[in-house]
């Protein structure tokens, strides 16, 4: 009888190791297999999803068919998963550099990337586009030539592409509005990354000088960032108040400063300082360009006849350059 349950304790054993080296066999066979069509760094792909599968075979076999515990297999099941996760962040590295190609193929449609990139951004320059061809090429169904412009569009002023970008947003194309959304984050990203570094910078910095021309840097880069129709709600009211307390410590002229904080203004809340901010300036200066936004805000205002008196006001004075309202070009023939 002993002899007996040796033997079926030996068969056993002999079965174990046999299986196990079976479902070791078919790992290696997966990997080997997998390996040449299928991307193994991605823990979604076809390899992990089978991988799980056979370990859950391999557990159920053993605990039904041996009612023996999966012995050192527990381990590897234990530090799959964490492979896995390592695995997964490296895909993630790799992917940003592996997207950007991809999009970049899929849109140039050719392997010399960067020769033709460039090509491209020389046939796609801003001085080429004015904004209403920009909006005819958005509005075309050409959806190749509106991923070329989207991902090739610079621009000195990022209102002006934030503009074209919102309204690629709208396209009926998923894929183009997939490239306006990526563009929109890197610009986001690209302001915020300039600001950093000169926060930094001025940190290092000791030269009194030096500071205030970083701090002029600064609130340029704030202001451009709060201009450019990235930020909204509480956001863009958080960026406006930031940048007018940077504003306030400038070391610039009073004029300069007045002119700042009225173009700050000018898209916040604050209408009656915004008000009384232009008619004191118009009043020390008589600036065309300031004349052209009090008139401005008063059409805003819906105070029509307060805006032809002081235009015809403003207009008698010999201001000729001032940009007159488009609804009063026939009544003030």
């Amino acid at each position: 009888m002993v002899i007996n349950n040796e033997g079926t304790k030996s068969l056993k054993q002999v079965s174990i190791i046999g299986i196990s080296f079976l479902f070791f066999l078919v790992e290696i066979l997966l990997l080997i297999m997998l390996s040449k069509n299928d991307d193994i760094l991605n823990f979604r792909s076809l390899f992990w999803i089978l991988h799980l599968a056979l370990s859950i075979i391999f557990i159920f076999v053993y605990k039904r068919f041996f009612q023996e515990s999966i012995g050192y297999y527990d381990v590897f099941i234990i530090i799959f998963p964490v492979v896995g996760i390592f695995l997964f962040f490296m895909d993630e590295i790799f992917s940003i550099w592996k997207v950007k190609k991809a999009i970049a193929e899929e849109v140039l449609g050719n392997n010399e990337v960067e020769e033709i990139l460039q090509k491209l951004k020389k046939d796609y320059m801003v001085s080429e586009f004015d904004v209403m061809s920009s909006y005819d090429l958005l509005s075309s169904s050409n959806n190749d030539n509106k991923k070329k412009f989207l991902f090739s569009f610079e621009s000195k002023d990022p209102k002006l592409k934030v503009e074209m970008l919102q309204r690629a947003l709208q396209d009926e194309n998923t894929e183009v509005i997939h490239y306006a959304a990526t563009e929109v984050n890197k610009l986001d990203a690209g302001i915020q990354e300039k600001i950093n570094n000169i926060e930094k910078e001025k940190i290092k910095e000791t030269d009194k000088e030096e500071i205030k021309k970083l701090d002029y840097k600064i609130f340029k880069l704030y202001k451009s960032y709060v201009d450019s129709g990235l930020l909204f709600g509480e956001i863009l009211n958080f960026y406006q108040n930031k940048t007018l307390e940077i504003l306030k410590n400038l070391q610039i002229s009073e004029k300069e400063r007045e002119f700042f904080l009225i173009e700050l203004y000018e898209n916040m809340s604050n209408e009656s300082d915004y008000e009384n901010l232009l008619k004191d300036r118009i009043s020390k200066y008589s600036e065309s360009e300031i004349i052209t936004k009090y008139l401005k805000f008063l059409y805003r205002q819906n105070r029509f006849e307060e805006l032809i008196n002081e235009y015809r006001k403003y207009e008698k004075m010999g201001n000729s350059q001032i940009e007159k309202p488009v609804f009063l070009e026939e009544i003030l023939l």
